[in-house]
């Protein structure tokens, strides 16, 4: 599509500096407007002197009951105060929340963080994977893994991405990760010593390569990624910046992305003992900032050290503030967000001394708020669309109702009644026909009539529900475990006749829902009336493949051993109470003392949503193998014998009663019919 040429046309340079102040989303949408805009906005001159000044907040918490971190952008506008005049209030509210697929999030989605922030870039760390992300243009990138060798002896490597920075001298952007091998030493006492790394990745080149290491200590920067702003990487005009330590006490770790060099600054006179407070580090109208604040009293004063040179300088006090915990980073004009003490997000403005709480809750110790500027700066990376990142629009209240007012006016005006006649099928028969239909067909008829849907909930329907169709799904363990549902449609064979044949395919890709962790992976008990219990190590979850409903199980209230020094909780069964019409979860508790280890059996009900203990079996219990579920009875292959036999524990939901069954005499030894399992193949009912 060409541009017109006509005498009144604007000149060239005039249309770029108009350009030049538009958004990003305006820019992508012109980008089809003609050849040479397109070509323009990818030029290095126009991805420097683009003046959009427009910033983004980007909140990181956990949402729903799976553990999975959303990237969920706020909106900023600002809005008319209720009772007219010139004055506008700042409002934060959800805009979209951004999901992160398993490519991005690859081992532990929990971990994943923002790691840095630079010219409209944001890097992405799950403690495996590193993405480089431009949130406005939509574009992402996988950066490929260290080829860097290892010391030798290397028995274990932890990579700790440190941040992200933007070299001006050979306009490159860089990421520094701090490699921590663990080798082995056998002329040390202790058989094992940490020796670290500094691994640079360069965007222009896409490689890494290896720098000196600065002579102090920033390995606790792991334990704060998802706690305390000190985790995160701060650019600040071609430098980036950590808190770190040496023997001296704490410090501040910079490095000079251009010249690639590290070097310290010390810390102001806080007026304080360590002990005594909490510093952050943090950008200030484009400084380096410190804020400082004490650790006890219910009223909080924050410091705000503004290092100018080589000086520090004490740039403010703000408060007391009251029932306000640890800083987040500050907005345009000074503003400083804050987490309360109730974990809400809120904002202090130091002109007006006022505090606003947008009513933005966050999971505690694990919260990051995330200021970028938008930019159109590319990544060689592909679009969100196809890295599978997806992203739901939170509609404000008052288009949501007129939106649904219109979609009612519709209904209305084009709806069908069903028709009364005498032909009209007996009720009974009705629902001797909606007993035999798939669950699919009845969650779409729940919509068809009020009576329909509240009988699809009845005890009545749930339990005379006679629906054969059994499905297929199964667990592959590879790097992270996946579900997978296979279609179970049997197939005409291809030579003809009246034979029919079964053919597995695989259906559907399902995401686990539930956080998934490298150390304790997921585990699946039941199925029992087409429900599956999942246990990650850290929770257990409820799931209803069929009709896809999920329920987050509490934890366990039971009281503890006080001389116990840790706890753990393994799931091992789960299963139907007939009587009582009541699903049951059975939990192995185990506690550790100095000397010895004690066990509890603690036992969930669906009914009245507790927990309670009940008498131990006294029988080791394997969570994982040799489990199955039948009529209402849960089995566990178990060591019971003196001679190390094995023997079948069971469970009986009903009666909650253990107790136990001989092996039969398979004529063969122990060493020869052992057998180890994968993956775990699940078939369950509608």
């Amino acid at each position: 599509m060409s541009m017109p040429i006509t005498d009144k046309e604007l000149p060239e340079t005039l249309v770029m500096e108009i350009l030049l102040r538009l958004p990003v989303k305006s820019l992508m949408r012109f980008k089809c407007v003609c050849k040479s805009w397109c070509s323009s906005f990818q030029t290095s001159y126009f991805i420097t002197n683009h003046k959009n000044d427009n910033l983004n907040l980007l909140f990181k918490g956990f949402f729903g009951g799976f553990k999975v971190p959303h990237l969920s952008l706020l909106s900023t506008e600002t809005e008319s105060m209720k009772h007219g005049g010139p004055n506008v209030e700042f409002n934060l509210k959800i805009k979209e929340n951004i999901r992160m697929p398993v490519s991005i999030c690859s081992g532990s989605r929990s971990r994943l963080t923002v790691s840095g922030v630079c010219n409209g870039l944001l890097c992405l760390h799950d403690g495996y994977r590193i993405n480089l992300w431009n949130p406005s243009t939509r574009e992402v990138k996988l950066l490929p893994e260290s080829t860097i060798s290892l010391p030798p002896s290397v028995g274990s490597t932890y990579f700790y991405c440190m941040g992200l920075g933007f070299d001006r001298k050979s306009d490159d952007y860089k990421v520094l990760v701090n490699v921590v091998n663990r080798v082995h030493d056998e002329e040390r006492i202790i058989a094992f010593k940490y020796i670290s790394q500094i691994h640079l990745y360069s965007l222009s080149t896409e490689s890494w390569r290896e720098i000196p290491h600065p002579k102090v200590s920033f390995d606790r920067l792991k334990y704060l990624f998802n706690i305390y702003i000190n985790g995160f990487c701060h650019y600040i005009n071609g430098i980036c910046h950590w808190p770190a330590f040496d023997d001296s006490g704490d410090l501040i770790l910079s490095f000079d992305v251009a010249e690639e060099v590290f070097s310290t600054s010390c810390l102001p006179n806080f007026g304080m003992s360590k002990a005594e407070c909490f510093w952050y580090i943090a950008s200030f109208n484009e400084a380096l900032a410190t804020i400082v604040h004490p650790i006890r009293g219910m009223e909080k004063c924050y410091d705000i050290w503004v290092l100018n040179g080589y000086l520090w300088t004490k740039q403010l006090t703000i408060g007391p503030i009251l029932g306000v915990g640890r800083p987040l980073g500050f907005w345009k004009n000074g503003e400083l967000f804050l987490e309360s003490e109730n974990h809400d997000l809120v904002m202090f403005d130091p002109c007006t001394g006022e505090l606003q709480d947008f009513g933005i809750h966050m999971p505690m110790c694990s919260t990051q708020l995330v200021v970028y500027a938008e930019s159109i700066v590319p990544i060689k990376g592909s679009s969100e669309y196809k890295a599978n990142i997806t992203r739901e629009v939170k509609l404000p209240v008052k288009k949501l109702v007129s939106t649904a007012s219109i979609l009612l006016k519709k209904t209305k005006s084009c709806s069908m009644s069903m028709p009364r006649t005498d032909k009209q099928l007996p009720e009974t028969l009705v629902m001797e026909i909606l007993l035999k239909l798939p669950v699919k067909s009845l969650v779409r008829f729940k919509c068809v009539r009020k009576s329909w849907c509240s009988s699809f909930q009845t005890s009545y329907f749930i339990t005379s529900y006679k629906n054969n169709n059994l499905n297929f799904l199964v667990k592959h363990i590879e790097n992270v475990p996946c579900l997978s549902l296979f279609s179970t449609e049997t197939e005409i064979k291809k030579h003809g006749g009246s034979g029919v044949e079964l053919n597995l395919k695989d259906k559907e890709n399902i995401p686990m829902p539930v956080s998934i962790s490298s150390s304790a992976p997921i585990t699946m008990f039941g199925p029992c009336n087409g429900l599956l219990c999942l246990d990650d190590g850290c929770g257990i979850t409820l799931w209803n493949p069929s009709t896809r409903e999920v329920k987050v199980v509490p934890k366990s209230s039971i009281s503890r051993p006080a001389s116990a020094y840790c706890t753990y909780f393994s799931c091992i069964g789960f299963g139907f109470d007939s009587k009582s019409d009541d699903y049951k979860i059975l939990d192995k508790v185990t506690h550790r003392f100095q000397s010895e280890s004690t066990h509890q059996i603690h036992l969930y009900s669906l009914n009245t949503n507790s927990w309670r203990e009940i008498p131990h079996p006294n029988f080791r219990i394997n969570p994982v193998m040799f489990n199955t579920y039948i009529n209402g009875i849960y089995y566990w292959q178990v060591v019971g014998g003196d001679d190390g036999s094995y023997l079948i524990v069971s469970f009986n939901m009903a009666e909650e009663v253990f107790s136990t069954i001989p092996f039969p005499n398979f004529g063969m030894s122990k060493a020869e019919c052992w057998w180890k399992a994968w993956e775990i193949v699940v078939t369950y009912g509608s």
